[in-house]
């Protein structure tokens, strides 16, 4: 199953409200756990996708600040 960031985004919401406003503790800390693999997953997605975009082949110099005269 394939989850974009707007999926995830609201499945960490519905997460967020379920453990503020939930009063059984087991449930909660079910929630919590989930909500924890979700952001690494997304923070181990970002990465390989920096990864993947530094190994593209290209460098990039963004230095245009040599010799600009108005």
């Amino acid at each position: 199953m394939q989850l974009n960031r707007y999926d995830m985004a609201v499945i960490e919401q519905a997460l967020r409200e379920a453990i503020n406003q939930g009063a059984d503790y087991h449930k909660i800390s079910t929630y919590q756990s989930v909500l924890g693999k979700l952001r690494d997953t997304d923070a181990s997605a970002a990465g390989s996708r920096s990864a993947m975009a530094s190994d593209d082949g290209f460098r990039y110099d963004y230095d245009d600040s040599a010799d600009l005269r108005a």
